[in-house]
């Protein structure tokens, strides 16, 4: 029987999509068991980038006096769910995987 190392327990299937209709689904964004961990890190950092990119534009509007939608806020909260989501995920896919590897 091989022996599998903990690289090797994360490179599989994409990062699974839950249903975002359904109400309750806490999988929304989630990393399989054997999911790629590093596209969930790295689909994090990106919609990190967006939310800064957001906010930013949220207070030099604020600044000019302009309003802030509600839409606008909800994107933000949205956008820190699906970060949240992918980190966790991650960091839960990485502990199995060590776990596994020291069985």
């Amino acid at each position: 029987m091989k022996k599998s190392n903990s690289a090797t327990l994360l490179i599989g299937d994409p990062i699974s999509f839950g249903d975002c209709l359904a109400m309750g689904d806490h999988q929304l964004l989630a990393v399989t068991s054997d999911g790629k961990v590093g596209e969930a890190v790295s689909m994090a950092a990106d919609l990190s980038e967006g939310m800064r990119n957001l906010l930013r534009h949220m207070h030099a509007s604020t600044n000019s006096g302009e309003l802030v939608f509600c839409s606008e806020l909800k994107s933000l909260a949205f956008i820190s769910d699906a970060v949240l989501a992918l980190t966790r995920s991650a960091q839960l896919a990485m502990s199995r995987a060590e776990k596994e590897a020291g069985q």
